[in-house]
């Protein structure tokens, strides 16, 4: 996500758009400024100042931008610069959308941006869930589209109903020996007082995915340890993801938030607790 797709003869035009977009009158938050210089400057090279560069216009950067992928990428700076703000200006919502449009970029982390600009975070973090790579895999599931149709969109990313018979598979880690990564999990669980996938509350398969990452990099739940797994997950993964990263922290941390004395977690599809190397 991060300029990845930005060549430095780039930098100056993409770093122009997003000042275009999101400076406005002046900058909402000032950490945007300095997290644009930090990323500008240590992965393009150049030594910008985002208090006095001049804007640009969509049509320039049209121009300059040939590649669908380079101006993906701009949309989602755009987002991460925008999430920055709390409260999130609807005015900056409105800015970036525009912009979007008229890059021709059909971004989903649009759809939670505009949740958060209007207050809404449990909706944001629905639209989190249902629009980014969890819904993906919670559509592949073949229970899944009657689960839909019976409780609606609480289906994506929580157990809704309880199932024994995947709550036995994740519980199974604990029967695994001190030092595998089946184990590590169980500890991990446990030690937060998180529920198991498949237990009524928890979060469902496609979400408790990402537990694994916490576990086997020692990444915390924190919302540091949750941007820890999130930088790795991005590494892993450099090309333009639909729905992006950068709706992901807010999302986590209200998920993690949720839980004052530590609460439920759940589902995935895990690798079989039988395997040793586990």
């Amino acid at each position: 996500m991060f300029l990845v797709h930005t060549p430095a003869a780039q930098a100056g035009t993409v770093a122009r758009a997003v000042v275009s977009a999101c400076r406005l009158d002046g900058w909402a938050s000032p950490a945007q400024p300095k997290l644009l210089h930090t990323l500008f400057n240590r992965l393009l090279g150049p030594d910008l100042d985002f208090e006095t560069l001049p804007p640009i216009d969509p049509a320039g950067v049209m121009t300059a931008l040939t590649a669908q992928s380079a101006r993906d990428e701009l949309i989602q700076l755009m987002v991460v610069v925008e999430i920055l703000c709390n409260p999130l200006p609807e005015r900056l919502e409105r800015s970036v959308a525009g912009w979007a449009s008229a890059l021709h970029v059909h971004e989903r982390s649009l759809a939670y941006t505009r949740d958060l600009a209007r207050g809404e975070m449990a909706k944001a973090v629905h639209d989190f869930y249902r629009l980014n790579w969890i819904g993906d895999l919670d559509r592949r599931a073949p229970e899944f589209k009657s689960l839909l149709a019976r409780i609606g969109d609480k289906a994506y990313a929580f157990t809704a109903e309880e199932n024994a018979a995947e709550a036995a598979r994740w519980e199974g880690w604990a029967a695994n020996p001190a030092g595998s990564i089946g184990r590590a999990l169980w500890d991990f669980y446990s030690a937060r007082g998180f529920t198991v996938p498949g237990r009524a509350g928890a979060v469902n398969a496609a979400v408790a995915q990402h537990d694994w990452i916490h576990v086997l990099g020692d990444y915390g739940t924190t919302p540091l340890g949750e941007i820890e797994v999130l930088s790795f997950q991005a590494a892993c993964f450099p090309g333009p993801r639909p729905g992006g990263r950068c709706g992901a922290i807010p999302g986590r941390c209200a998920r993690r938030a949720g839980r004052c004395r530590p609460g439920p977690r759940g589902g995935g599809a895990p690798p079989s607790p039988a395997s040793p190397l586990v």
